[in-house]
C-alpha cells in the first residue's frame, strides 16, 4: 500500500512495511523522527498510555451500565440471526 508522503519526499517512494505496519526510515527526516522519540519519551515520562486506557475504559464501562438494555437488546438480535443463519447452512447441506 503507498502512502501520502511529504512533497521534499515525493522521489523516494515510500511503501507500508507490512510485517510491521511502519514506514521505512528513509520516508522520515531526521526532524520528524526527533519529534516522535521525544513524544514517546514524554508519553513513557507521564504514563500517558495507561492514564488514557484507564480513563477512557471508565468511560466506556459508565456508557454500557447506562445503555445495558440497548446492548442486550442488540446482543440478543445478533443471537438469533446467528442461529437463523446456522439452521440455514443446515439445511442447505
Amino acid at each position: 500500500m503507498t502512502v501520502p508522503v511529504p512533497h521534499r519526499l515525493k522521489n523516494a517512494p515510500c511503501q507500508l512495511n507490512h510485517e510491521r505496519d511502519s514506514l521505512p526510515e528513509r520516508c522520515l527526516s531526521d526532524h520528524e523522527r526527533a519529534v516522535a522519540q521525544r513524544d514517546v519519551e514524554c508519553k513513557k515520562k507521564v504514563d500517558l498510555i495507561r492514564r488514557w486506557n484507564t480513563a477512557e475504559s471508565a468511560i466506556q464501562q459508565n456508557l454500557i451500565k447506562k445503555h445495558k438494555a440497548v446492548l442486550d437488546r442488540f446482543l440478543d438480535l445478533q443471537d438469533a440471526k446467528v442461529a437463523a443463519t446456522r439452521q440455514l447452512l443446515r439445511t442447505n447441506d
